[in-house]
């Protein structure tokens, strides 16, 4: 059976990270090191979480989103580090 996963579980598990990871002291990463970054397009009710996966997978990982201006589309933004 396949799961549906709603936009407010996701941005609920982020903003959930993002207390866990502030609250233990982490640090900035270093000036030195360069990112490449990347965003995927979602329109639909149901995230492809699949493809999240997958783009974990290959060292991406999610730092923001955004919704255009029709409100019906979503945006999620990945980096990765420059090797």
């Amino acid at each position: 059976m396949r799961r549906k996963f709603r936009i407010w579980n996701v941005l609920f598990g982020v903003l959930l990270g993002a207390v866990v990871v502030f609250a233990s002291g982490a640090r900035l990463p270093e000036p030195s090191q360069s990112w490449e970054y990347t965003h995927q397009i979602h329109s639909g009710r149901v995230l492809d979480v699949d493809r999240f996966n997958e783009l974990g997978n290959e060292g991406w990982e999610f730092v923001g989103h955004y919704t255009a201006p029709d409100g019906g589309t979503r945006g999620f933004v990945f980096k990765r580090e420059v090797r």
